[in-house]
């Protein structure tokens, strides 16, 4: 088998060495410290503070984390080998938190300026659009160029997310780098999550729509959620199960179908119906600019679900 142990970089940047185990905060319960390991040779997993967080070896771990079946993981494998590729350590460094506070450079977006024709031009602007009051910009520094995006919950700043409205430049480059880190891991944090949770006690019962990214997000309604990947952790599945949904419409991007259907088959679990859209021609924000016809909703059973493993919805 090929060496998985870049894996780890890529999923638990903020992890740290121990002899030739990748100590993390679980993804599962979400302990504030560092209780769960994983091996770097094997990929054996293990959490000391729950049972939920549990692998044999590389291909268990990977197919939990990613939402994957078992015959798809050798697939994504072969997808991602340049990223799986490097060892998460090559030296030994001590981690040092960031300060939990947006660029200094940040400023505001104003009405007219080319950060403001940049959301006019991915159609962010022609509705209920907090951007004016929340969003930022960076004209220096680090993040110049881009639109920075606070996310707080319960009136805290948790994280933020990085968009560059210049071409040929890598659309996000993130929190931290090197041997400094953001406190929370973008795997726990839901975005919409604090508009959503005060709108909702005006409108119960009421439908939640979820996304991949904040401007697919933001192309489906002011108050679906983003989950800032593909994935849903357990974490982020709390976080959405406190609200107490009615129904959850999933919208997530075409390459995400399997991770789609595995979570709306979670929140079966957890006696949420759920639904899909099915994007195949893009995600949201794209129909949203190009006027595509929305997807047709599909709620989810048992039966989609062996429909959808026997191919029968592509």
């Amino acid at each position: 088998m090929a060496n998985l142990a870049g894996y780890l970089r890529m999923r638990f940047p903020d992890g740290r060495p121990n002899g030739n185990e990748w100590n993390i905060c679980c993804p599962s319960c979400g302990h504030p410290k560092e209780r769960a390991s994983v091996n770097m040779d094997t990929g054996k997993a293990n959490c000391y503070h729950c049972p939920n967080f549990r692998a044999r070896g590389w291909y268990e771990l990977i197919q939990k984390l990613e939402g994957l079946a078992r015959n798809q993981v050798g697939l994504w494998i072969e997808e991602h080998k340049e990223e799986l590729g490097e060892s998460p350590v090559s030296t030994t460094i001590t981690r040092i938190p960031l300060s939990m506070h947006l660029p200094m450079e940040c400023e505001r977006i104003v009405r007219g300026d080319p950060y403001w024709g940049y959301l006019v031009n991915r159609s962010l602007v022609d509705h209920e659009f907090e951007a004016p009051v929340t969003w930022r910009k960076c004209e220096t520094g680090k993040y110049a160029g881009r639109i920075i995006i606070p996310i707080y919950e319960e009136g805290s700043l948790v994280y933020f997310f990085d968009r560059s409205i210049l071409p040929d430049t890598i659309k996000t480059i993130g929190i931290g780098g090197g041997k400094y880190y953001w406190p929370i891991h973008k795997s726990h944090v839901v975005y919409g999550l604090e508009k959503l949770a005060r709108d909702i006690l005006m409108a119960e019962p009421r439908k939640i729509q979820i996304a991949e990214g904040i401007f697919s997000a933001m192309s489906v309604s002011p108050w679906c959620l983003a989950l800032l990947g593909k994935v849903c952790s357990d974490k982020q599945l709390g976080k959405i199960l406190k609200l107490r949904p009615q129904h959850v419409e999933l919208c997530l991007d075409p390459d995400a179908h399997a991770h789609a259907m595995h979570l709306a088959a979670k929140l079966h679990s957890f006696g949420v119906p759920a639904s899909i859209r099915w994007f195949e021609r893009g995600d949201p924000n794209d129909y949203r600019v190009k006027g595509w016809f929305w997807p047709t909703e599909h709620p989810y059973s048992l039966m989609l679900e062996a429909r959808f493993a026997a191919g029968m919805l592509r």
